[in-house]
């Protein structure tokens, strides 16, 4: 009686040890297979979308500063003294008439506003520096004179009659894919770097100061 009880129970099929083992295995396996997967799809989704914030950073500042330059001298009635009143490397000062005899004087410079990490393009007035791009890491003017020479540092500033301006950006955070590889080269001949683990753009652009020198 009792090994008729006990014969529906030896028909029924199981998994034995060795095949839960395996199926685990492959599950892991599998499981290890999609995450990578969607780790790498994530990590390129972030580096692109960081890549382009910078681009747009990098784009913004030198139209912004191609647009404002190309005014400076700019004299309608001969009235104001304009012109460049100040040029180094990594700043530049200059004026003109606003179009309505008012003097208007800019100046470009990188600050960081209290944030050592976050380094800033900023456009400055006389009453306050407002800030143009966020992450910009280096800042040059490149300066063409009278007599066609270039220079960074120009002695006469009424012979400057272009102005080549160079940005590097970087991203705002780390790049999950990695960065901070190679040196940017400036058109004066300077070395410029990232710091590691960002990704860097440099992007240059020549402006004619075509009120300059008439």
């Amino acid at each position: 009686m009792v090994e008729n009880l006990m014969q529906p129970f030896r028909e029924q099929k199981g998994f034995t040890l060795v095949e839960v083992v395996i199926s685990l295995m492959m599950a892991s396996i599998i499981g290890v297979a999609v995450y990578n997967s969607a780790k790498v799809q994530q990590d390129t989704y972030v580096s692109q979308d960081m890549v382009v914030g910078m681009q747009d950073n990098l784009r913004a500042s030198l139209l912004l500063m191609e647009k404002e330059i190309r005014r400076a001298g700019y004299n309608p009635n001969e009235s104001l003294a304009t012109g460049i009143t100040a040029a180094a490397a990594n700043q530049l000062t200059f004026t003109y008439d606003d179009g309505t005899g008012t003097l208007e004087t800019i100046t470009f410079l990188l600050y960081n506003g209290g944030n050592p990490v976050r380094q800033r393009l900023g456009r400055r007035n006389p009453l306050q520096t407002m800030p143009v791009a966020d992450y910009i890491e280096n800042l040059e003017f490149f300066y063409t004179m009278a007599d066609g020479s270039q220079t960074t540092a120009p002695a006469t500033l009424a012979d400057i009659r272009a102005v080549q301006v160079t940005v590097l950006a970087r991203t705002e955070n780390t790049d999950p894919k990695g960065g901070g590889a190679g040196a940017f080269t400036t058109p004066s001949g300077a070395v410029w770097n990232i710091p590691a683990g960002y990704r860097g753009r440099m992007a240059t652009t020549t402006v004619v100061c075509r009120n300059m020198g008439l």
